[in-house]
């Protein structure tokens, strides 16, 4: 006997609310071969199987077959009751639609539903995803919210990443081959611009002081002023210093001075901007067109 059908024996046994020792004596038989069975080691014959759906009061193709479920059909209903408070999947060849007591999310060939509580639909096309539009259903109405993206960031940071990368290797060279040694062990800093400004713009544009990688632009001024004017003298607090790697290395300290400054500036910004998506857009953001439905 297989693994499942001793399974279902020991569950049913335990459903009806018998021991091995109470089914034994029902049946006439001894507690090992309930045992037995249910430890897929022996099989029941024709009619301890017979006996065994008499008692259990179901068929013996319900006894034997393993698709059928164990519970009786008010247990079922109830589970389809309990599920059906919770969400319904339905799979149809129009697509997948998933719904419960707080709306529904429909996924076909036109694109994505999603309906709330108070029935207000949000249309997502394909084709859509990408746009700049979003298409919100309110009260027999299309209103059509226009995403504030602008085109300005992409087109700003296509020039001036390739624009930063090859200044930042052509000027380096040339100060090289001009000043000699001396050029090439300072302005090698020039390169630490190449991943300086994308991160620059990325900032202004996003509203996120953060972005920017301000330890990086530290360290590139500390090494440029270390290298480049080791002899230089100058009087600093009333004391006398010969070169900028000390007491400069002071500039290190302003790295979580500037995150502790801007950390809480922008989760505000950005709280602020979440709050505004979620509101309802102004009037001249909106066109209004009536509902095809």
């Amino acid at each position: 006997m297989n693994i499942e059908t001793a399974n279902r024996l020991y569950e049913l046994r335990k459903k009806n609310g018998y021991s091995q020792e109470e089914l034994a004596n029902k049946l006439g038989i001894s507690r090992q071969a309930i045992s037995k069975w249910e430890r897929a080691e022996a099989s029941p014959d024709t009619d301890n199987l017979v006996e065994l759906a008499k008692l259990y009061k179901i068929s013996l193709d319900e006894l034997l077959n393993l698709d059928q479920s164990f519970n009786n059909k008010e247990e079922i209903e109830s589970v389809n009751e309990d599920d059906s408070s919770k969400s319904n999947t339905s799979i149809s060849k129009e697509g997948i639609k998933i719904s419960d007591d707080e709306g529904s999310v429909e996924i076909g060939k036109d694109g994505i539903i999603i309906t709330s509580e108070e029935g207000e639909e949000v249309h997502i096309g394909y084709n859509e995803i990408n746009s700049k539009e979003r298409k919100i259903i309110k009260d027999g109405h299309v209103y059509v919210k226009r995403r504030d993206e602008s085109s300005l960031h992409t087109t700003i940071d296509s020039i001036f990443t390739p624009l930063t990368l090859f200044g930042s290797i052509i000027a380096y060279l040339i100060l090289g081959f001009t000043l000699g040694g001396v050029g090439w062990a300072s302005y090698w800093v020039l390169l630490l611009l190449i991943p300086i400004v994308p991160t620059f713009i990325d900032a202004i544009f996003a509203k996120q002081f953060t972005r920017f990688f301000y330890p990086l632009l530290v360290a590139g001024v500390y090494c440029f002023l270390g290298i480049r004017f080791p002899n230089v003298t100058y009087t600093l607090f009333g004391k006398e210093f010969t070169g900028f790697w000390h007491p400069w290395w002071i500039l290190f300290i302003t790295i979580p001075i500037y995150y502790v400054i801007f950390g809480p500036i922008d989760d505000l910004i950005k709280r602020n901007s979440k709050n505004k998506s979620d509101e309802i857009i102004d009037q001249d953001d909106i066109i209004d067109e009536e509902c095809d439905d």
